[in-house]
């Protein structure tokens, strides 16, 4: 009974935090097609790089 509660808010953290990754690699992609969108190459450079990435 005493692993219980640690395993048990272990779980939740993992969970709570695969939903808040797949949260911020939609607003990568998102912020991916705005890019695109950019006429100016050397802006839309600029755009891609300041678009955060995992190390």
């Amino acid at each position: 009974m005493r692993l219980f509660f640690p395993l048990l808010a272990l779980t939740l953290f993992m969970a709570l935090s695969a939903c808040g990754t797949s949260n911020y690699d939609q607003s990568r992609e998102w912020r991916l097609q705005e890019c695109e969108k950019v006429l100016d190459d050397h802006d839309r450079a600029q755009c891609k790089t300041n678009t955060p990435h995992y190390n």
